[in-house]
Formats: C-alpha cells, structure tokens, sequence
C-alpha cells in the first residue's frame, strides 16, 4: 500500500495563521463605549455615566435612562412616590439644557436638581407639569 508522506508545515504559515486568527477575534469583539467626562464637553453628559434611582422595576434598571437608546427606559416602582433618579457626571459642568424623553407613563410634575457634593440640591427649575414626549 503506497502512503503518501505528512509534509510539516512551515513554522511561518502556523504563526501567521494565529495572527490572522487573533486578529479576526479581536475584530469581532465590540467596541466598549467611551467613557464621557464633564469637562469632555459632549453635549449629552449623562451618557453611560453612573446612575442611582429610588427604585426600578423588573429590568427597566436605571442605567437605562442614560444608554443612550431611546427603546430601553428605567422604570420605578408604581404609586410610591416620591421616586427619583440621580445621574453622577463625574465632574462639575456648566448645564445648558436637561431633556427628559416621556414614555405614556409620565411623572404628573417633577424637579430637576443640581449638587456638587451628593448632599445639597438646588432646584433649577420650577415643578413641571409632566407630559409625554420630549421634553426639555
């Protein structure tokens, strides 16, 4: 019976075979987004900035509102107000605008608050009359 010889292949062509392939994987991995900082001067601060809240309910998790998704939301628990929900910018900013997108399920009125230390607020609007829709 004739048996044909194994040819070794060239130590070259294995190395670069685990370049190609490694580098296919690290194609593949997606991207973690960018850390935004304050002084970054984004105009959307609060994306995927560090987010506290009252409550949440079910996987509606307040990291959500700052995803930057307009189909994901956070959610608080029903009838136990008052909620709210605190977004650490990480540094202090010079805010121009605050737009909160409402879902159908809105807040009949609400306070936007500013701190520097987590402990004193400062209102820096008036009670607003919630409605659904964007609004700023």
């Amino acid at each position: 019976m004739y048996r044909q010889p194994t040819r070794r292949k060239h130590p070259l062509i294995i190395l670069a075979n685990v370049v190609i392939a490694f580098l296919l994987w690290i194609g593949s991995l997606p991207l973690a987004a960018p850390a935004v900082h304050a002084a970054d001067r984004d105009p959307i601060l609060s994306l995927h900035r560090p987010v506290y809240a009252s409550s949440s309910l079910g996987g509606n998790t307040p990291d959500l509102a700052v995803d930057g998704n307009p189909n994901t939301r956070w959610e608080s628990v029903w009838q136990k107000d008052p909620q709210w929900i605190y977004v650490d910018l990480g540094a202090s900013a010079n805010i121009s605008k605050v737009t909160v997108n409402w879902e159908n399920a809105y807040s009949s009125a609400y306070t936007i608050q500013v701190s520097d230390d987590e402990i004193e607020w400062t209102d820096v609007t008036d009670v607003i009359q919630g409605r659904a829709g964007e609004v700023e």
